[in-house]
């Protein structure tokens, strides 16, 4: 019986039952692995795209601390 608890384990039992692929269907995953491969493709020209270029200010930051 399935109940609003369970539903994901029901979901996967029925899959599996199918022989479906369940990554076929994760929406999240497969936009997750088209926008990495869209950034390394766009990383081929412009290499530090995507990066957050903290390395010039990581000393200022230091020297408060101490």
């Amino acid at each position: 019986m399935t109940n609003a608890f369970n539903w994901k384990a029901f979901t996967d039992e029925e899959r599996a039952k199918r022989n479906e692929n369940p990554d076929a269907i994760n929406t999240p995953l497969r936009r997750s692995k088209a926008s990495a491969a869209a950034v390394e493709r766009i990383r081929v020209n412009n290499p530090t795209y995507g990066t957050h270029g903290l390395a010039g200010k990581a000393p200022s930051l230091l020297k408060d601390i101490k």
